[in-house]
């Protein structure tokens, strides 16, 4: 039966199935963009940070911990993509601990 999309992603948590439906890219393309959009993700929360935590204006520190919230929530969906569609590279221990912590 053909499932819908909140379904396919239930079953196999990537963001390939969002790249897949809206766009035309290769299955590696889609993957090396999520791999660089997790690496500017990455610098961009490193950058941000010391603006949440040393601001003295309450709603910007606000503000920008709910970005860094979101930015941490993508990372963590790249990085699960990254595990399920690399599973014989990724599948180690250690990685399953990371997700889980």
């Amino acid at each position: 039966p053909d499932l819908g999309f909140f379904q396919r992603f239930i079953q196999n948590p990537t963001l390939l199935w969002v790249l897949k439906e809206s766009t035309t890219l290769t299955t590696d393309s889609a993957i090396h963009i999520i791999t660089l959009t997790g690496i500017l993700l990455s610098i961009l929360s490193l950058l941000l940070l010391p603006l949440a935590f040393r601001s003295n204006h309450y709603s910007i520190s606000f503000i920008t911990k709910i970005f860094l919230s979101t930015i941490y929530l993508s990372l963590y969906l790249c990085y699960l993509t990254l595990l399920y569609t690399a599973q014989k590279w990724l599948g180690f221990q250690w990685d399953i601990l990371l997700l889980e912590s």
